[in-house]
């Protein structure tokens, strides 16, 4: 693929992603309000572990802490709730709460 058409894409840090994701989190728990154990709790969790570890300056320790598969699922499925959010945001449906809940 020649560059002249190859679309530039911003890529966005890991404090904007995270603040978006806290932004679609605020969002699903209106809608939906996710227990404490839900796997998108889990993934705030781990998005928050490893940021705290790029604010420390120690971004090597992430894949040690967090097993890479995990980190990875985890960064997918967030950004796959971002993608829902920026879509559907305005949205208060119970017929999407309940997709999103389960």
């Amino acid at each position: 693929m020649s560059q002249k058409i190859r679309p530039w894409v911003k890529k966005q840090s890991q404090a904007e992603m995270l603040a978006e994701f806290d932004d679609a989190m605020d969002w699903l728990e209106m809608l939906a309000l996710p227990s404490p154990t839900s796997r998108f709790q889990r993934y705030r969790a781990k998005l928050g572990q490893a940021f705290r570890l790029l604010l420390e300056d120690r971004a090597d320790q992430i894949l040690k802490q967090i097993p890479p598969t995990e980190f990875i699922e985890t960064n997918f499925e967030a950004n796959a709730l971002i993608e829902v959010w920026r879509q559907f945001r305005s949205d208060t449906s119970q017929t999407l709460a309940r997709k999103l809940a389960r």
